[in-house]
Formats: C-alpha cells, sequence, structure tokens
C-alpha cells in the first residue's frame, strides 16, 4: 500500500522499481513484470533520472530492465544522449562480450575522449591471459571496424594497444609501420614502442624499431639507446652467438662516435666497458673505456658505477691491493648508499680471498642491515660460510684453500680453480665444505658451457645437501638450466615445484614461480 501511495509521484520510476521486488519476493511473478514495464513507461524526458533508473535495475541485478531502460531513454532524447557508455558497462556485466566490446569501439570512434576508458574496461572485462577466446574475439573486432574506417588512427592504435596486453610485440610493430607508411606516427611514438619492447625483453622488436628510426635519420639519442638495447638483448640471451656480438659491437661503435651529452655519453662509456668485459673478454679495452669514463666531469654516481668496475677488473688481473683501494674509495664517498654497500661487501670478499676471515666477518656483519636486500643476503651467506667453517677447522686451513679457489674463478682460471677444488678433499678430509665445492663446480662447468657436467653437480648437490644452504639455489639452477639451455621443459617444471614446496623462503620464489606458471601454460 506504501509503495502503491508513492507510485503517484509522475516523477519519480523507482516505486515502481521497489513495487516490481516486492511482488517478486511474493512469488507474483506477472505483477512484478508489469511494475517494471510501468517503471520504464513512466520514464521523464531527463538524462539524469534515465540513468538514475537504468543503474537502479543495474544494481538489483535486472540488467535486461537496464537494458530496456537505456533504449526507451535513447528514444525520448531522439539520441541527443544515447546511453552508450552505460550499456557498455551493462553488457561487460552481463558477460555479452561481443556487445560490450562493439558498445566501447563505437563508444570510443564517436568520442575520442573515451578511448582510454573503453580501454580500462577491456582489461576489466576481458582476462587477456586466461581467456584467449574473448581476447581474440576483441583482435578480431578491432581488424573489422579499422576495415570499415580506415583513415581512423584511433581504432590502429587500440590495435596497437592490444598487442601490447597480449605481448605480441611483432604485432604491433607490424601496424605501426602501416601508420608509418600513412604518415600517421612520429619518430616519438615510435621510440616510446621500442622502450616499451625493451622493458617487457622483446629485443627483437625493440631492435627493429631502432633499426627503423636510425634509416628515418632519427637524433643521435636513438643510436645511443639502440646500442643499449642490443646490449641488453645480449645479457639476456642463453648461448650468446657470435653474430649477436658483433652487431652490439657495431651499434656502440656508432653510438659513442655521435657527439652526444657527456651525461649520456659516460653512461654508454660504462656499458661498453662492460660488454668487452663480459662478450670480448678484453680487460685493456673495457679499463681504457672506464678511464675515458673517469676523465669526464660527470655524475658521482656514474664515477662511483665505474670505479667499482674498474676494480672488479684489478681483481681479475689479480691487482688485488689497487682493487682494494678503489673499494675503499667507494665505500666512502657513498657511505649510505647501495654503491657504497657494494663496495664495501667487495672489499669484504677480498679480505676472504685472502684469508683475513676475521675482518671480513667485521665488514659483512655491518653489511647485513643494508638498505639492499640483495646485497644484505650476499653478506649473510658469506657470513654463515666463514662461521661454520671456522667453527669446525679453527686454523681455517680448508676455508684458505676454497675461498682461493673462489678467486681463481673470479679472475678465469678455471683450471687452476678445479685443481684446487679437487685438492681440498684430499689434503683436508671430513672437511665441511662439500656442498659449497659442488656448487663452485656447477659455476664453473656453467661458465664453460659443459652443461651436463654443470646438471650432474647440480643433481649430486639436491641428492645430498639438499637441507643445506645451497639446497634452493640447487633447484632453481636446475630449472633455469632445464628450461633455458637442455629444453627439457619437464624436468624444468619438477625443479621449479620442488622450491615452490620445499623452501618458501627462497629469495627464488617469485622467479620460481613465475617460470613455472609459464611453463605450464597460465599465460
Amino acid at each position: 500500500k506504501l509503495l502503491k501511495d508513492q507510485t503517484k509521484d509522475k516523477n519519480s520510476s523507482e516505486p515502481y522499481i521497489d513495487l516490481g521486488r516486492l511482488y517478486e519476493k511474493l512469488g507474483e511473478t506477472k505483477k512484478s513484470e508489469k511494475s517494471f514495464e510501468k517503471a520504464i513507461d513512466n520514464l521523464p524526458v531527463s538524462q539524469a533520472l534515465i540513468s538514475i533508473t537504468g543503474r537502479l535495475f543495474s544494481d538489483y541485478g535486472y540488467y535486461t530492465w537496464a537494458e530496456k531502460t537505456y533504449l526507451k531513454g535513447r528514444e525520448l532524447l531522439n539520441n541527443a544522449y544515447p546511453f552508450a557508455i552505460e550499456l557498455a558497462n551493462l553488457y561487460g556485466t552481463k558477460g555479452e562480450t561481443e556487445k560490450m566490446i562493439d558498445a566501447y569501439l563505437d563508444l570510443s570512434l564517436s568520442n575520442p575522449i573515451y578511448k582510454s576508458s573503453s580501454e580500462a574496461a577491456f582489461l576489466r572485462y576481458l582476462d587477456f591471459t586466461e581467456n584467449e577466446e574473448n581476447s581474440d574475439l576483441l583482435r578480431k573486432t578491432l581488424l573489422k571496424k579499422i576495415q570499415q574506417n580506415q583513415s581512423s588512427k584511433l581504432l590502429t592504435d587500440m590495435l596497437i594497444w592490444y598487442f601490447y596486453q597480449t605481448k605480441n610485440f611483432n604485432g604491433a610493430f607490424t601496424q605501426l609501420k602501416a601508420l608509418a607508411k600513412r604518415g600517421s606516427i612520429s619518430n616519438d611514438e615510435f621510440l616510446g614502442f621500442a622502450r616499451i619492447c625493451t622493458q617487457n625483453k622483446a629485443y627483437k622488436e625493440a631492435n627493429l624499431a631502432y633499426d627503423y628510426l636510425a634509416e628515418k635519420g632519427a637524433d643521435e639519442t636513438i643510436e645511443a639507446e639502440k646500442a643499449l638495447s642490443y646490449f641488453k638483448e645480449l645479457e639476456n640471451t642463453p648461448n650468446h652467438n657470435e653474430e649477436l656480438i658483433v652487431r652490439s659491437s657495431k651499434a656502440f661503435k656508432v653510438a659513442l662516435n655521435n657527439p652526444l651529452k657527456k651525461t649520456r655519453n659516460a653512461f654508454l662509456l660504462l656499458k661498453q666497458s662492460d660488454f668487452a668485459l663480459k662478450f670480448q673478454q678484453n680487460t685493456d679495452s673495457a679499463i681504457f673505456y672506464l678511464d675515458e669514463l673517469l676523465n669526464l666531469n660527470t655524475g658521482e654516481q656514474l664515477i662511483g658505477a665505474a670505479k667499482l668496475q674498474k676494480a672488479d677488473i684489478l681483481l681479475i688481473e689479480n691487482e688485488i691491493w689497487d682493487a682494494a683501494l678503489l673499494y675503499g674509495q667507494v665505500d666512502k664517498a657513498f657511505k649510505n648508499d647501495v654503491l657504497g654497500f657494494e663496495a664495501k661487501f667487495r672489499n669484504a670478499k677480498i679480505a676472504y680471498y685472502t684469508g683475513d676471515f676475521e675482518w671480513a666477518k667485521a665488514q659483512l656483519n655491518i653489511l647485513k642491515s643494508a638498505t639492499s636486500k640483495l646485497i644484505s643476503n650476499d653478506a649473510i651467506k658469506l657470513s654463515l660460510l666463514i662461521t661454520d667453517n671456522l667453527n669446525q677447522d679453527t686454523t681455517g686451513a680448508a676455508l684458505t684453500e676454497y675461498a682461493q679457489a673462489e678467486l681463481l674463478t673470479f679472475q678465469r682460471k678455471y683450471d687452476a680453480a678445479l685443481l684446487k677444488l679437487d685438492s681440498i678433499s684430499f689434503k683436508y678430509p671430513g672437511n665441511s665444505l662439500a656442498d659449497e665445492i659442488l656448487y663452485e663446480e656447477f659455476e664453473i662447468a656453467l661458465e664453460q658451457k659443459n652443461y651436463s657436467l654443470a646438471e650432474s653437480k647440480l643433481l649430486a648437490l639436491t641428492q645430498a645437501y639438499s637441507t643445506d644452504i645451497f639446497g634452493d639455489n640447487a633447484y632453481y639452477q636446475l630449472g633455469l638450466l632445464y628450461e633455458e639451455q637442455l629444453k627439457q621443459t619437464d624436468k624444468a617444471l619438477l625443479m621449479y615445484e620442488t622450491l615452490l614446496k620445499n623452501y618458501p623462503g627462497s629469495l627464488f620464489i617469485v622467479d620460481a614461480r613465475k617460470r613455472f606458471r609459464k611453463l605450464r601454460g597460465d599465460s
């Protein structure tokens, strides 16, 4: 009675909706539907009130009636306001994917200001990784509408955005080239694409974009970014081939020959040195580029990074005390900075390499509370290694030889390192370094690309020392080895799964979970 009395208000449809809901609760379906029809029949010629009525129907879950409300409202207003965004949202909520996609694309075409809202809705209603059917429906609809509206850059932009979401950077590059042919895209947009590809490790497409920009005569900054992209591709590609190394070398030369700003030039010199050291095994060239950088009037951070890198090279060349001096300079100059923590850690390692274990422990204890989680964990591991082995052998004789073997590995003197590792068990039977020796031998085998030997060392670790400090390392590294080098997906999955189950506190958990899901086919 109360609701019927309220329906006398001709400026509101809400009482009819409430009355219809009440009839539904009473099981009187026909009266309920009739009341909802009256709510729509009673709609005033007001965009705001029509929107409120449609939203009420939608909020109560009466999506079909909400749709009827908006369509009736479109008639009442003579299409002056088409309720396009309301209908698009409604179709998304109802799960009518095809209608929702059409509605949002038509909305964006009619008013480009809605492009971002439409893309946000697609992210909300379409699962690009889990539901391939819905995702592909968006792609097909976009292509169909592009054919119907060939002059529309907006639709092509949305298709490129779609390719970004699905990590199809090759598809995005094809569309960008099509826009370029029509003269509808700037160098900055192409550069943005190259940077997005680099961030997502899609180096092939990034480098295609940089090559395109270089051909178009883009400024010298492009050459610098291109060189850095090539270098990142090298760093993230298993089994580096000669072609990649030659291509990267050429890119660095072109970039460094351009009259760049000094700060950009300095960063390139740092990376050029890194390239010479890692991929050309040329310590002289690496130091040459670092010395050039150190002679520039550039930022303190770059100077500090260059000194760290130069000290590493001096250590490789067995100039141990010169390296320690440079590490000390960086430690002093960057007391409360990651660079300073890194320098202190590397100096502690020098003390460890040379058998000064007590001083090394003192420095490592300071670093345990470092702000950088990676440095802190490295410091804890090395400190535990020293403490555990000195507790068993107070003379530290076995640990001294193991530390010397680690230094030989760092200096790439692999045969000498292996000989020293082999000798420890004979000289010091019953020592506690067996798992550390196996892991060091694995790392040497990996550096020498002897993957079957690397596998055997890790398997030995998992069988005999799975509860020791290198247990989680062994399973994670086996996963990487099977995934990237030996191409044995089933075994890689097993290793990652074991790590996830048995080592919940491991540093490798996050990456192992991502790799496991990818290999399983989750995305």
